[in-house]
């Protein structure tokens, strides 16, 4: 067919040269608001207009990458030289790890079951039953020989007919393979760009080019998360200030950005299609491709055959091999080497050895190839679990096939931790959902009674049962419930910091979309900062940096949509106010219109002095901004100094044009009621001042004062300071969480039960350093509410250790989320079980009591033992890194995070290979390692084997933390000081008994298909005795981080200092031992 042909014939007729099929998508929901579809032909058979199908020269009906450049003039010299040099300068991405993308078959990374139309998702804890539904309508129909329909097997459940129902199919138009014409919007003043766009023949990537340059981009399939259209797109073109007309065809793609240019995670590509048939047809190929490819990699990493999948994939081979089906089935063979491809594009690097091995064991016939039924024996053998089956033979007692009730309960009781007799109902509820359909009927031979017979589990029944997460999750109760019925202040928070930025602290990138992703997450408090607009309306960005800005308007309507997505319970929004009185009040009005009745304006009961609980705040947004200015006259001068200086402005703005040549005038010196003309600082000091608020990154105006501007578009220039700057209606807004500026925690205003404190991570550290100050600080955090942020140097977005603050009983420690270093990694452990998932955990009983208590205890110095096992038994499905180069050689380290100061023999640890820190000193910061031995040359099913015993005496027996990490260790030697392949933390409370999966998470934070499979043991806590380590008696109470060096001189002299000097640490603050680069 010719391109001429191409352009305008029916998607039907060229469905029939392009057999290659996804299935067609059901209604949209009806809880969203879609455009207009009404009255359209299904994909396969409407015409698609001609203007929608330019054909671009020299691509191949395949949609070659290989194709000419579109003909035009390029890109101007000034931009070519700035784009050669962003190239040269980026950490380059090897070839070979662009091979193995553009060969995958599927994602490593796992997305949530989700709907681009609302603004659910699916959830992540599915039980592969639960997947095979037999009314989804999104199953993949696939025409089958009659032959080989007789082949599919399905291991226990024997229902794989079901995928080979033929109700028409949906092809994937040419018009996709040769491009499209599209629009691309830029956040640059919502500028529109002509684009071309194609799919890649391998269905792995989307390729795009500017009309009329010569540069492409890729983007892979396996890294879109979302496809957003109708009311999720909406507030994209709001942001952009683009025609809602064009809603019909808009469409935004969310992705993630592995390379992390500008630090930033996640990116969003926002097009616009010709006509909505060529939008229907993106969005519904991208979908199911999406959804197909995800299958695919579930099934190699659930470990069970899904043929529909694998039949998927063959008839693609098939299809590249042979062409179009008019061939029979018996001419369909895969080589060796094709074997090893599929290995490699899932993911499953075995070494080529055993894959060899394994071929010639199921090529009987010696031919060299395996037919469709082999290679479904093939996959079945690779994708066998052979340490489930270990366990699974070691509890089947009895001579039968299969496990047995009696053998199924006395497994839950002696390692899972359960008792089948006190939960008997759901045990064998358990026990009938994994062996159901299996039973037949008898009758008795001494009553002739019809009684049920009991088929036993299967190997397979039990290995489907212990890789569920939902029966047997590795985290306690998988159901949200829990005690929130408890003050305000008794809780430990989830909390973002910076939550707008989706990168690095200085020139990154502003934007809403970092308050969906950590609300999505969980996030309960999350922080705005607010400046003046240029155009009289308020933007967010970070002060004082080259970060880009974005309206604070979109970030309140993106709060708004998602506030209420992940938890029911209170969301606080944290303002830092750098805005003039005016724009201030812009502020207060947007967010009641926006929040409307979410907002909470008043105290729930006004009679009472103390903070209300969760359960009581359900559904509301709370405000956390600083309480307002006392004296009105202060604000009608603020107004007045700010009118005065616009019309300054504007003045010499009009002098400036008529002649350019003459000198603005004099700066004049602000005055404000009350305020003292003789009070002048000395000319070194104001220099001194000048210098430092000039060098600094950042504003936190939660630790000072905030520094007001009175002229529109001038945010950044310094402003006379009053006692506070708030105008009552923004500052009315806070109820519960009134900011105060800190002067001592005996004031009269530290003791209103509605305030809250900030402190940044250094200034909260200086204060604990006095054994008074931080048992005062302790004290005040068991009744009243207190946030700690990061400091201003961690350009990086890196984090502190969360557990320096939340052992003094902090709230709400911000953490930069756009970083999944190992402070994020802690905190987000602390929120990850149970109904903890809310974004609430009740802080420990001693953290909670009245003083006297509190104090008592903390003057014994009570500690606990904590001992905890673990046994490394396997890894699954390994994410390659990036740069390999032959074959994986993986290990798994475990790290015992405690939140006790650093001393020598708090903790032990047998088994494995010692990886601590020398001198067997652990603490805060610096946890005890152990490292399993190294596997060689397989990083699919890697068998460690290896038992690890940890022994821990902590006074904070709940604020300890389990890390597994899994290394790659190239010469193989676990030497590597590089990032780790994934990693997974837990709270150690959290655990659960006996044989767990656990789900790994890469270095962006996103859940992998990998995973270890453990058998954990934790056993009850017991007091260990008293110390005088943390007593506030002791001299060495008051230093959080004792160097060994002053250790030694306090030995030598036998003295203590009256004033320590600071401790030696790096930029980002307490060492973390073995850090990540990011962390570095």
């Amino acid at each position: 067919m010719s391109p001429q042909q191409t352009a305008s014939t029916p998607a039907s007729a060229i469905s029939a040269n392009w057999p290659c099929s996804v299935p067609a998508t059901p209604d949209t929901p009806g809880d969203m608001q879609q455009p207009e579809e009404e009255n359209v032909a299904p994909l396969d058979s409407r015409k698609l207009p001609a203007s929608s199908n330019p054909v671009s020269p020299g691509i191949t009906s395949y949609g070659s990458a290989e194709a000419s450049r579109p003909a035009g003039k390029g890109p101007g010299l000034i931009r070519r030289i700035s784009r050669g040099a962003h190239n040269r300068l980026r950490p380059r991405t090897s070839t070979q790890n662009l091979k193995n993308r553009d060969q995958a078959s599927g994602p490593t990374v796992v997305r949530a079951r989700s709907s681009s139309h609302t603004l659910q998702d699916g959830p992540l804890d599915v039980s592969d039953l639960d997947l095979d539904d037999e009314d989804d309508p999104l199953e993949p129909l696939i025409d089958f020989n009659a032959d080989r329909q007789r082949t599919l097997r399905t291991g226990p459940r024997q229902h794989s007919t079901k995928y080979l129902r033929n109700q028409g199919q949906m092809v994937i138009p040419n018009m996709l393979y040769q491009g499209t014409s599209i629009t691309k919007v830029t956040k640059k003043k919502g500028k529109q760009k002509p684009f071309r766009i194609w799919l890649d023949k391998s269905h792995s990537k989307l390729i795009r080019c500017q009309e009329g340059s010569h540069s492409y981009k890729h983007l892979y399939v396996d890294d879109i998360k979302e496809i957003r259209v109708g009311d999720l797109a909406r507030p994209h073109l709001e942001e952009w200030k683009v025609d809602p007309e064009l809603l019909s065809r808009w469409f935004t793609v969310i992705y993630t950005d592995s390379d992390r240019s500008k630090g930033r995670t996640t990116k969003a590509l926002h097009l616009i299609a010709p006509d909505v048939d060529v939008w229907r047809t993106w969005r519904e190929v991208l979908q199911h491709l999406i959804k197909n490819r995800g299958e695919l990699m579930a099934t190699i990493a659930s470990s069970n055959v899904n043929e529909k999948a694998l039949a998927q994939y063959w008839n693609q081979i098939m299809l590249k091999k042979l062409g179009p089906p008019q061939h029979s089935s018996q001419v369909e063979h895969l080589e060796f080497a094709d074997i090893v491809a599929f290995c490699r594009s899932c993911s499953i690097y075995k070494s080529e050895k055993d894959l060899r091995a394994l071929f010639d064991k199921i090529d009987t016939g010696r031919i060299g190839s395996l037919d469709f039924s082999q290679f479904l024996e093939y996959a079945k053998q690779v994708l066998q679990r052979k340490d489930i089956k270990r366990v699974y033979e070691e509890f089947k007692q009895s001579p039968l096939p299969t496990m047995t009730l009696n053998e199924f309960f006395n497994f839950l009781r002696t390692v899972q931790g359960v008792d089948p007799e006190a939960d008997f109902l759901r045990c064998r509820d358990l026990y009938d959902k994994y062996t159901g359909g299996r039973g037949s009927i008898s009758s008795s031979p001494t009553s002739g009674a019809a009684t049920p017979i009991d088929q036993g589990m299967t190997f397979f029944d039990f290995q489907a049962f212990l890789l569920n997460d939902v029966d047997n999750p590795p985290l306690a109760s998988a159901t949200p419930t829990g005690p929130f019925d408890r003050p305000l202040n008794e809780y430990f928070i989830s909390s973002s910091h910076n939550t707008y930025l989706m990168g690095r602290q200085v020139a990154g990138e502003s934007s809403s979309e970092g308050y969906v992703d950590a609300l999505k997450k969980g996030c309960r408090c999350v922080e705005v900062d607010c400046w003046d607009g240029s155009d009289g309306n308020p933007k967010v960005t970070h002060g004082r940096t080259l970060s880009k800005w974005t309206s604070f308007a979109d970030c309140i309507k993106a709060i708004n949509n998602f506030a209420f997505f992940a938890s029911p319970y209170p969301l606080i929004i944290s303002l830092e106010v750098h805005c003039n009185p005016a724009q201030q009040k812009i502020m207060a009005d947007i967010m009641r219109n926006t929040f409307a009745s979410k907002l909470l304006l008043q105290a729930l009961y006004p009679e009472t002095l103390s903070l209300p609980s969760p359960e009581e705040l359900k559904g509301k947004i709370l405000i956390k901004v600083k309480e307002p200015m006392a004296d009105p006259t202060i604000h009608a001068n603020l107004e007045a100094a700010a009118l005065h200086k616009r019309q300054r402005s504007k003045s010499e703005a009009d002098m400036k044009a008529e002649n350019p040549f003459a000198s603005p005038r004099p700066p004049r010196a602000r005055t404000f009621a009350n305020s003292n003309t003789n009070n002048r600082r000395p000319k070194q000091k104001e220099a001194k001042e000048s210098k430092e608020v000039k060098s600094a990154p950042a504003s936190n105006s939660d630790d000072s004062v905030s520094d007001v501007g009175v002229g529109v578009g001038n945010a950044e220039s310094t402003k006379a300071k009053a006692k506070t700057n708030i105008v009552p209606a923004l500052g009315d807004l806070g109820v519960y969480t009134r900011g105060i500026k800190f002067t001592d925690f005996r004031a009269q205003k530290a003791k209103t039960y509605n305030h809250i404190f900030s402190f940044k991570e250094s200034t909260f550290e200086d204060k604990c350093r006095n054994s008074d100050m931080k048992r005062q600080l302790e004290e005040h955090n068991q009744k009243y509410l207190m946030r700690v942020y990061p400091k201003g140097i961690r350009y990086s977005s890196s984090n502190p250790d969360p557990l320096l603050f939340w052992r003094r009983g902090v709230q709400m420690v911000a953490t930069n989320w756009q970083t999944y270093d190992l402070g994020t990694q802690i905190n987000d452990a602390m929120f990850a079980a149970g109904p903890d998932r809310n974004g609430y955990v009740l802080k420990p009983e001693e953290l909670r009591r009245s003083s006297r208590e509190s104090r008592s205890e903390r003057g014994s110095g009570v500690k606990r033992v904590v001992k905890f096992g673990v046994s490394v038994i396997s890894a699954r499905h390994l994410d390659a890194p990036r740069d390999l180069k032959s074959e994986m050689n993986p290990y798994v380290e475990i790290e015992m995070y405690s939140a006790d100061n650093r001393a020598k023999g708090i903790a032990t640890a047998d088994g494995g290979t010692d990886a601590s820190a020398p001198g067997g000193v652990s603490g805060i910061g610096l946890p005890t390692r152990r490292r399993t031995p190294v596997v060689q040359g397989n990083g699919y099913d890697p068998f460690f084997d290896s038992t690890i015993q940890l022994r821990l005496e902590t006074q904070y027996s709940s604020l300890v933390f389990v890390r597994w990490t899994v290394w790659h260790a190239p010469d193989g030697k676990a030497s590597s000081n590089k990032e780790p392949l994934a990693s997974f933390t837990a709270k150690l409370s959290d655990l659960q008994q006996g044989y767990r999966r656990l789900k790994l998470y890469n270095n962006q934070g996103e859940q992998l298909v990998s995973e270890l499979f453990c058998r954990i043991n934790r056993e009850d806590l017991y007091e260990a005795g008293p110390t005088r380590e943390h007593s506030p008696e002791s001299p060495r109470g008051s230093d959080e981080n004792p160097r060994p060096s002053r250790q030694f001189f306090r030995r030598v002299f036998s003295r203590t200092p009256s004033e320590k000097p600071k401790s030696r640490k790096n930029s980002d603050g307490v060492p973390l031992s073995r850090t990540t680069s990011t962390e570095k």
